[in-house]
């Protein structure tokens, strides 16, 4: 049963060249003299992920010969690998992600694969295929790097079982222990596997595979896990990888029916039961959000019947919690909404009377209140009473504009469209891309041959002669498989259906099973890390802060000389005072003015300005008048300067 889970590369090639990827990839001892010379040749190159290179070398990448390039690219992977192998998840995605961003650098270079290849060349004259520099990289990515994702893919999910296990028994845990409660779960093998698909699909645009060809290696994994968070309910993550199976492959109808079907699930899981008009109300807005959503999605994919269905139906419970709502005019709008979105909604019908037979109420009830109030001068309308008198003013109005909108005819024309393209691609045998014009043609031709059948199975290819192919757009058309479609649904002839047989599991689906499976304590290496072009962000945050320490610290410290260099000359400064040496206590001044805290705060400076205009004051006019006397020119002059500031 496991094994249906495997994924493989498709095999393009007639022969693998690469070693096979095995968890003893990187231990085992590679025999150069053994295989083709291509693989010779292959060997050598896994070889180079066991080379020594410098911290320099490995860490920034500097002038590099092209062989040192993809040395280092190979010990990256081959540290992820040993990573994964050990469970040490966190540790293995960060050599992984360095895999990605290296090689999406060196997929540049075209000029470091033709001298690779041109070495091959030359020590391996016969290898035939990694002489090509395109085809070179191209095995490099699809049968190492791709595999190796591929394999742990396989070896991660063949512990389904046992991991399945392994979360019973911790949900029981959280449930006993109160302090587990609200921790995150534990993360599972299984989890981790469709970490490795995330790997893969960004390898895919690197290798030699066309986009349809991707899907033998996706499809399958991306199901599994749509399906397991729809049975563990958790609809964002399913929504989100609906929405971006469907960035890929946009046209798939499946793939767009299931967007709808969790979409719509996520809506309706969102609602709690009216048992209130608050309640009702409260319903209401969030279904508002929901038919929006879906609008969105109508307009994205407008060929899918399945969205307007579900369009009609969202528009219908919007009708049944806006009359739980007392707000019966808008709800007469939802319920002709959901009736032109899904026609033949039969619930909707009887919601729409029980809506008309509201609103007839409420505006006799209102016309009966009115009247009462005209006999009572003094008497007003509560307001329950000014709700009913505004949904009576309202009546029939809103419904009957929207009925007479263009919106009708657009949504109904549409949904037509819709309905004859997913006919059309129900008859085999026909162009897979008909013209809007052929399909509403075709539609119209088996609408009218069904609500007007001929008499027996052998007139039906004469009746489709006269109505079908009458019309220039099916003319062309064959008429076998028109005719099958139509005898099947007149007369309830079983359909061919073909014999399904589950696929056998691929024969060369690499597996590795890891030597942990429960994730191991693990974090990025420092070095690496701090090296290389992953979590900028964070890494800017951290400088900023580091910055910000060392500012603080260093602006600290200043502050605290200012501090200790100010008490020391204001000591000097009245120790100068009490001794009547005016020279020091100018030089004390000078020396306390000449340092201004951060805080720009001290209460001793008008004190010390004081004292040096004083002395300043008496010292000059001590002085003779001798204007050459350059010290007292020194004095003067720093007094100027030290007071302006």
């Amino acid at each position: 049963m496991v094994s249906t889970f495997l994924i493989a590369r498709p095999q393009q090639s007639p022969a693998r060249i690469f070693p096979a990827i095995a968890a003893d990839f990187y231990t085992q001892t590679f025999d150069l003299e053994a295989g083709s010379p291509d693989q010779q040749a292959a060997s050598f190159l896994v070889a180079l992920a066991c080379r020594d290179l410098s911290q320099g070398k490995l860490f920034l990448a500097r002038n590099l010969s092209p062989q040192e390039h993809l040395t280092r690219l190979l010990i990256q992977h081959r540290l992820g690998f040993e990573a994964e192998l050990a469970a040490c998840w966190q540790r293995a995605d960060f050599y992984w992600q360095q895999v990605q961003n290296q090689l999406k650098s060196l997929m540049q270079r075209d000029d470091l694969w033709a001298v690779l290849a041109a070495d091959i060349a030359q020590n391996f004259p016969e290898a035939d295929v990694l002489k090509d520099p395109v085809l070179l990289r191209q095995r490099l990515v699809e049968e190492l790097f791709i595999d190796t994702h591929c394999g742990f893919y396989n070896g991660l999910s063949s512990t389904d079982k046992s991991d399945a296990t392994q979360s019973e028994a911790t949900q029981s845990d959280a449930t006993q222990d109160p302090i587990k409660k609200g921790s995150a779960p534990q993360k599972t093998p299984r989890d981790r596997s469709f970490a490795h698909i995330t790997f893969v699909e960004a390898l895919l645009p690197n290798s030699s595979l066309a986009t349809d060809a991707w899907l033998t290696l996706l499809a399958s994994p991306w199901q599994r896990q749509i399906d397991r968070d729809r049975t563990e309910k958790n609809w964002r993550a399913a929504i989100k990888l609906c929405r971006h199976r469907l960035s890929l492959y946009p046209k798939s109808i499946p793939y767009q029916t299931e967007l709808a079907e969790v979409q719509g699930a996520d809506i309706l899981a969102g609602l709690e039961k009216s048992e209130s008009e608050q309640q009702a109300l409260t319903n209401a807005r969030h279904l508002e959000k929901g038919i929006r959503q879906f609008e969105t999605l109508a307009q994205t994919y407008p060929h899918n019947p399945v969205m307007y269905d579900y369009l009609g139906n969202l528009h219908h419970l919007h009708a049944i919690q806006l009359l739980n709502g007392i707000q019966i005019a808008q709800g007469l709008v939802a319920v002709e909404k959901a009736l032109v979105y899904a026609p033949y909604l039969k619930e909707a019908l009887t919601t729409r009377d029980r809506l008309v037979e509201a609103m007839n109420q409420i505006q006799a009830y209102v016309k009966q209140m009115l009247a009462q109030l005209k006999q009572q001068p003094n008497a007003r309308l509560n307001a329950k009473g000014q709700r009913l008198q505004a949904q009576a003013k309202k009546g029939f109005t809103q419904r009957d504009a929207y009925l007479q909108s263009a919106q009708v005819t657009t949504t109904q024309a549409a949904l037509k469209l819709a309905q004859a393209l997913q006919v059309w691609h129900k008859l085999s045998g026909l162009p897979p891309e008909p013209t809007d014009q052929q399909a509403l043609a075709m539609y119209d031709s088996l609408s009218q041959i069904l609500q007007q059948p001929p008499p027996d199975k052998a007139s039906l290819p004469d009746e489709w002669q006269r109505v079908g192919q009458a019309r220039s757009e099916l003319a062309a058309l064959p008429s076998e498989p028109i005719c099958a479609f139509l005898e099947q649904r007149l007369w309830n002839t079983p359909a061919a259906t073909p014999t399904i047989t589950p696929p056998p599991p691929p024969p060369d689906a690499p597996l590795i099973v890891p030597t942990q499976t429960a994730p191991q304590p693990s974090h990025e290496p420092f070095l690496p890390w701090v090296f290389s072009r992953q979590h900028w962000g964070l890494k800017t945050q951290v400088a900023v802060a580091i910055a910000a320490l060392l500012t603080a610290g260093g602006l600290g410290l200043y502050e605290l000389s200012v501090r200790h260099t100010r008490a020391r000359a204001y000591d000097a400064i009245l120790t100068a005072d009490r001794q009547n040496q005016p020279l020091a206590v100018m030089d004390g001044a000078a020396t306390f003015l000449s340092r201004t805290p951060l805080s720009g705060k001290d209460a001793r400076e008008a004190h010390v300005k004081s004292l040096y205009t004083e002395t300043f004051v008496d010292w000059f006019l001590q002085q003779p008048e001798l204007p050459e006397d350059n010290t007292v020119q020194h004095y003067a002059k720093r007094y100027r300067d030290l007071m302006e500031d």
